[in-house]
């Protein structure tokens, strides 16, 4: 626990609680800046080979702000020129006052399960995805049938 100038033992943060973080932050770029959605890539950075849920992250681990565009379009230095205070203040805000923080994840955090980020991801869900989606990749289509 790291504590604040009040004295104040400061809560630290999870992997599971960063993940909300950055998942509330992806939801808020592109309120701040025009095409970031587009423009911007977020990412979790832990140097914990396979952390687990309740691991605590450290003063290596952190999230990065990247352009997505080979050679960059200048996006991401605009974020570092501004300073990351506002997307912080933005994302606070939004997780402060959304009511489902899951749907805030499932709409917004794709990094998978901690399955997936350890690798562990099976051929039973791979099958479950074929025909979730399909050949075609269209879901609720199948060969050309309508799934309800």
């Amino acid at each position: 626990m790291a504590e604040m100038s009040s004295g104040e033992v400061a809560p630290m943060l999870t992997l599971e609680d960063a993940r909300v973080v950055a998942a509330a932050a992806k939801a808020v770029l592109a309120s701040i800046y025009r095409g970031a959605e587009q423009s911007i890539g977020l990412a979790i950075h832990v140097e914990e080979p396979e952390p687990d849920s309740d691991y605590v992250l450290g003063p290596a681990d952190g999230l990065f702000l990247y352009d997505l565009h080979s050679g960059g379009n200048g996006s991401a230095r605009a974020i570092h020129r501004d300073g990351v205070e506002l997307l912080l203040r933005m994302s606070r805000l939004y997780i402060e006052r959304v009511l489902n923080h899951d749907r805030l994840r499932a709409n917004f955090d794709h990094w998978g399960d901690l399955a997936e980020l350890r690798g562990e991801r099976g051929d039973a869900r791979l099958r479950l995805d074929h025909a979730e989606f399909g050949r075609n990749g269209a879901r609720g289509q199948r060969d050309g049938t309508q799934r309800f």
